[in-house]
């Protein structure tokens, strides 16, 4: 019998550690090799050395970089990279993926989401159609220049009717998945300025099929910054026009006025966790290397000793901030008027 393989057994382990807790471990390994239970075991246990088509094989069906098995070095990082396209992968594919990972999440049960943005994340902006439509919209024809929306101004029907309608159904999943899980967000400054700026583009070049939306979009703004804040307030998760429920993940919102964040989010996952990058505003770059989500996750608790928390019993600091953030988005729509 050869010596276990520790690198190997970590593998296995990182695997158990994304696995809902009614499903066990050597039988979804024996399922996705097509073993059966004691092979499955010895290569669990490391008496078995796993081939590089088995690697590639439990790599592949549970989204784990190869690097966790090859690579325990933590000065060598590999990531996962899906970017849009307008034939191969649509936003509606980006979102889909979206849901399936959110959904995997969901089963697990303990699992914490860390938004490390400068601007609001796209899990807020999905919480209203209209907001979503229009980044959805904005990143295909002005961020991406795809053909098909090189002649198209933006417009938004509530029956559905326009190039929003296949994308508006797998939001409000996302959003059901999102609000049940426990997460930690940092808001700055600037948290709507990048949206702002984008409506007021499209307004200026025309880009609105009626320029009455652009008013319409940034109303609905308003409406999700007054929501975000009423979840600081209640320091829970919960879909707008709902009520706080039991079932809601738990909120904790910070206020960071002190450093220049990276854009990326941690997904805390039992033991282990992922780590995603964001790339050309939408695009991003997850990885599963435990060494450099540890890195990433110990250096923002240590951030967020030095931020505000502004969730919970914070109102004064809480009412402060958002009354402004409100400010500026009304002066936006005054002087659109």
């Amino acid at each position: 019998m050869g010596k276990p393989s520790v690198s190997q057994q970590e593998f296995f382990t990182q695997i158990k550690d994304l696995l809902p807790s009614n499903l066990a471990l050597v039988d979804e390994v024996a399922d996705v090799l097509d073993l059966g239970t004691d092979s499955a075991y010895r290569r669990i246990r490391g008496e078995k050395e796993l081939s590089f088509e088995e690697m590639r094989t439990l790599a592949s069906r549970f989204k784990l970089s190869v690097d966790s098995i090859l690579n325990n070095s933590t000065d060598s990082v590999t990531f996962q990279f899906l970017g849009i396209d307008e034939k191969s992968y649509t936003f509606e594919n980006y979102l889909t993926t979206i849901l399936v990972d959110m959904k995997e999440f969901d089963q697990m049960g303990d699992v914490e989401f860390v938004f490390i943005l400068n601007e609001l994340n796209i899990f807020q902006i999905m919480q209203f159609p209209e907001l979503i439509a229009f980044r959805m919209f904005f990143w295909n024809k002005s961020n991406f220049g795809f053909e098909g929306y090189k002649d198209k101004k933006f417009e938004f029907m509530l029956d559905g009717s326009d190039s929003s309608s296949k994308i508006i159904p797998l939001a409000r999943e996302i959003v059901k998945l999102y609000t049940r899980t426990p997460s930690t967000e940092i808001i700055t400054d600037d948290v709507v300025n990048s949206y702002l700026k984008q409506i007021k583009y499209y307004y200026e070049a025309g880009y609105f099929k009626e320029k009455e939306q652009a008013i319409v979009i940034a109303t609905k703004l308003v409406e999700l910054i007054e929501h975000i804040e009423r979840q600081a307030e209640e320091e829970t998760k919960f879909e707008p026009g709902l009520a706080p429920a039991n079932v809601n993940g738990e909120f904790k919102l910070y206020f960071n006025d002190l450093v220049l964040l990276d854009h990326s989010v941690l997904v805390k996952t039992g033991e282990g966790g992922i780590t995603y990058l964001l790339n050309n505003a939408i695009n991003y770059l997850a990885s599963r290397n435990q060494a450099f989500f540890e890195h990433n996750y110990k250096w923002t608790q240590n951030m967020l000793k030095r931020m505000t928390l502004i969730s919970g019993s914070a109102e004064k600091e809480r009412r402060m901030f958002f009354n402004e953030v409100k400010e500026t988005v009304h002066a936006f729509i005054e002087s659109l008027k």
